[in-house]
C-alpha cells in the first residue's frame, strides 16, 4: 500500500483559522457562522438554536481549558501550549465521531498533557475513533491501542505496540521504530557532534 503523503489532520485545519482570528471571540463567531445555512432567512430558529448549542459548547470547553478569561485577547499574545489548548477546543466543539490529532501534547504543560490523555482514554471508552500522529513514541505506547509505523509513504507495521515489541523481540516501541525504519545510529552522530563542539571549543 502506497501513502503520497498525510493529510492534514483536522487539528490543523481549525488551527489555520484560528491563526487568521484576532481573538477567540472572533474565532468563535466564524465558527457559529460556519453552521449557519447561507440561505437561512434572519432569526431563523433551527440556526438559533444551532448556534447557542456551538456557543454553549465553546464557552464550557474554554472555561475547562483555562482560557475563558482570555477569550478577547489577542491570539498573538498566547502562549504556544495556550495556542495548542484552543486547538483542542476547537476540534473537540461539535462532538465529532472521527478526530484526528498531530502532535497535540506539543507545548501543552505536564497538567494539560495528562488532562489529553485522560481525555483520549474517555473518548475511546465513547466509541470515538482517535487518529493520533506523533513522533513521541513514548507517549504514543502508553495510550494507543493499535500503531501503524509509516516510512518514505509505505506502511511498515500495523499492530498493538506490545505485540509489535514481542514479535520483533525488542524493549520498546522506539526500538521497533528505529529498526523498521532503518534510522542512523544516533548515539555514533551524536558522539561526532560532541567533538565538533569541543574542536572549536
Amino acid at each position: 500500500m502506497k501513502w503520497t503523503g498525510l493529510s492534514s489532520s483536522l487539528v490543523l485545519l481549525i488551527g489555520s483559522s484560528a491563526a487568521r482570528a484576532d481573538d477567540l471571540a472572533t474565532l468563535r463567531a466564524r465558527v457559529v457562522d460556519g453552521y449557519t445555512a447561507a440561505s437561512a432567512p434572519a432569526g431563523d430558529p433551527g440556526v438559533t438554536k444551532v448556534q447557542d448549542a456551538i456557543t454553549s459548547s465553546a464557552t464550557g470547553l474554554l472555561k475547562l481549558l483555562n482560557l475563558d478569561s482570555w477569550q478577547y485577547s489577542p491570539i498573538s499574545s498566547y502562549s504556544k501550549g495556550m495556542r495548542q489548548r484552543v486547538l483542542i477546543a476547537a476540534a473537540l466543539l461539535h462532538d465529532p465521531k472521527l478526530l484526528i490529532f498531530d502532535e497535540p501534547l506539543s507545548g501543552l504543560d505536564v497538567v494539560s498533557a495528562r488532562l489529553f490523555k485522560d481525555l483520549l482514554e474517555l473518548l475511546a471508552a465513547e466509541g470515538k475513533a482517535v487518529i493520533y500522529i506523533s513522533h513521541v513514541l513514548e507517549v504514543v505506547e502508553q495510550i494507543c491501542n493499535r500503531v501503524i509505523v509509516i516510512a518514505r509513504g509505505r506502511i511498515l507495521a500495523d499492530a498493538q505496540p506490545s505485540e509489535l515489541a514481542r514479535l520483533m523481540r525488542l524493549p520498546n516501541l522506539e526500538s521497533v521504530f528505529a529498526q523498521l525504519v532503518q534510522q542512523q545510529e544516533t548515539r555514533g552522530i551524536a558522539q561526532q557532534m560532541v567533538e565538533v563542539m569541543q574542536a572549536h571549543g
